[in-house]
């Protein structure tokens, strides 16, 4: 495969990245990353990468094209294969599983926010939203900080308690609270696990669609990064997702992939 001039800089580039060193890479719609992180790990056959995808429609497909010293996965897929087995049989892949819990097993805490005018149905949908931002972001504890924004203090505070008490019971292991798959993923993150061992490169892909648990991963992970993505492709900041192009630091300057194949 014939490389561009922005292809070989950023392999070049790639040699010189150390522990904890950073790589950006602003790649443009079409222009090749998959393409050009592929022939980064072609071109370092020693060293080992973990290509982080956001879904396992693009890890199957990176699979086919990336050579033998790579490892592609979703974050949710090392999550659950460290910390999430053990919520197998309670797993959903809807935070609406949460309502009926509420209502048949925590009655108490769903009518803690229903005190505030709400019926049962809008309280519990509050208490959802609130344990849901908690999921995305790195905090530790839940409060009102987590409640919509649209909440005034009182209710915030009633929703940041309930949510609370609802994370409580989904943690312990012979609840039986339904686990959403950003549950786990979440626990992975407050238990300090690694993305990667230290010698592994972690490639992070579409990164502006990375929420702030998973940026505080990357940010974790004690080898080199490489991070790619374009900031106009933002698709996800309605569930929280931060252009993490903006937010890591990169060791050198910021390259780019310009040139599209798609057109």
């Amino acid at each position: 495969l014939k490389l561009t001039a922005e292809q070989r800089a950023i392999c070049h580039a790639t040699r010189d990245l150390g522990v904890r060193s950073s790589l950006k890479i602003q790649a443009f719609a079409g222009t090749g990353k998959t393409t050009t992180l592929a022939a980064i790990a072609e071109s370092l056959p020693q060293r080992k990468f973990l290509y982080l995808v956001f879904n396992r429609a693009a890890a199957d497909e990176a699979k086919l094209k990336m050579p033998s010293n790579v490892t592609v996965r979703t974050a949710h897929a090392l999550a659950f294969h460290s910390v999430g087995y053990v919520y197998k049989s309670r797993l959903t892949s809807s935070p609406w599983a949460w309502l009926p819990y509420l209502k048949e097993k925590m009655p108490r805490a769903l009518d803690f926010v229903m005190r505030t005018g709400r019926d049962a149905t809008s309280a519990g949908a509050v208490i959802i939203r609130t344990l849901e931002q908690f999921l995305r972001m790195p905090d530790g504890a839940i409060g009102a900080i987590h409640a919509p924004y649209w909440c005034d203090d009182r209710v915030g505070e009633a929703a940041g308690y309930a949510a609370e008490a609802l994370w409580k019971n989904i943690c312990k292991p012979n609840s039986s609270a339904p686990v959403t798959h950003d549950c786990y993923l979440k626990l992975f993150y407050l238990q300090g696990r690694e993305l990667a061992p230290q010698d592994w490169t972690v490639m992070l892909d579409e990164a502006q669609d990375a929420d702030p648990v998973i940026l505080g991963l990357l940010e974790r992970h004690q080898g080199a990064r490489i991070i790619v993505g374009d900031k106009y492709q933002q698709l996800y900041q309605w569930r929280g997702a931060v252009n993490a192009l903006s937010r890591l630091h990169s060791d050198g300057a910021e390259l780019s992939l310009t040139q599209t194949f798609r057109f």
